[in-house]
């Protein structure tokens, strides 16, 4: 496969490096510095569920020299327009190219071209590719909703791209509880609303998984584990933002359940109103986490 970039001028200087100022990307560079330098070294790195989020965190590691190489996965057709618009925003120098491909799937389709399906012999997405690092941001909770009942085997097929002594960095939200005590129960309601909306319109939730869950099947899979919680704050604009998600399911149910829907969903607005009343109240329920584990050389076979 070609490089979805030419590489024939050679790139600028890097920048002095600065932190991320994504609080969990920040922790991933923490660990990925050695103690000989100031700056992380992720070699050549996979980001194996690319975003417009972490697609903006490697093009600041690329400019500021932490990568060798980069490659960035995605299966969302949305996704695929937004990380298309974005490349060409992008230095033609860049050594990172942009696949659309499913880990479950035969083929995979350069950002570029995205009619173009690059058959492999081995049925596999990234054959015999090899990296230093491995970002997984969020990318288990998504896999339901492209590979169903896949999510037991892409940390497995993750760790076939790993080289000697490699690390993946799995990034994930530990699911929000039924019931939160106080005012932050609202945060519970408003994500049961969420998912009823999505599973009336006849799409999949996203399916979040705790992070035991990604600890134990890591560590059963050669994996020495580390992990840092980040507690979530939710504001008023965040709280609506998964009020908006049910409402945007709304055009896609039939009359009667839309209009039950409807009227939960205008409930649960003025429920937000009152709770969020001044506008600057947070309130803390659930966390998000960053799992980094680091592959064993005895386990690499396994």
């Amino acid at each position: 496969m070609s490089s979805l970039f030419s590489t024939s001028s050679p790139p600028p200087p890097p920048r002095q490096f600065t932190p991320s100022p994504d609080s969990l990307f920040s922790y991933i560079e923490t660990l990925q510095t050695s103690s000989s330098t100031s700056n992380p070294n992720f070699g050549d790195f996979l980001d194996s569920g690319t975003g417009s989020h972490s697609l903006d965190w490697l093009v600041k590691l690329e400019n500021e020299g932490c990568l060798k190489s980069w490659k960035a996965v995605t299966a969302d057709t949305k996704m695929q327009n937004s990380v298309i618009a974005k490349l060409k925003s992008m230095k033609l120098d860049s050594v990172g190219q942009v696949l659309i491909g499913n880990w479950a799937s035969t083929s995979e389709t350069t950002a570029n071209n995205p009619t173009t399906i690059i058959s492999h012999n081995t049925g596999k997405l990234l054959p015999d590719s090899k990296f230093d690092a491995i970002l997984a941001d969020y990318l288990i909770g998504a896999v339901d909703g492209f590979s169903p009942y896949y999510q037991d085997l892409i940390l497995p097929r993750l760790k076939t791209h790993l080289k000697p002594g490699g690390k993946i960095y799995v990034v994930g939200l530990n699911p929000i509880p039924d019931t939160f005590p106080g005012d932050g129960d609202i945060i519970c309601e408003i994500r049961r609303l969420r998912d009823a909306c999505i599973l009336l319109a006849g799409h999949r939730c996203y399916r979040e998984y705790p992070i035991e869950w990604i600890e134990r099947h890591m560590e059963q899979i050669g994996f020495e584990c580390e992990s840092k919680r980040f507690p979530i704050l939710w504001s008023k604009a965040s709280t609506l933002r998964q009020v908006n998600v049910a409402k945007s399911k709304l055009p896609l149910m039939k009359g009667s359940v839309r209009q039950g829907m409807a009227k939960e969903i205008e409930r649960i607005e003025k429920e937000v109103d009152r709770i969020f009343e001044g506008g600057n109240k947070k309130i803390q329920v659930g966390f998000d986490y960053v799992v980094a584990g680091t592959l064993l050389e005895d386990k690499m076979e396994e």
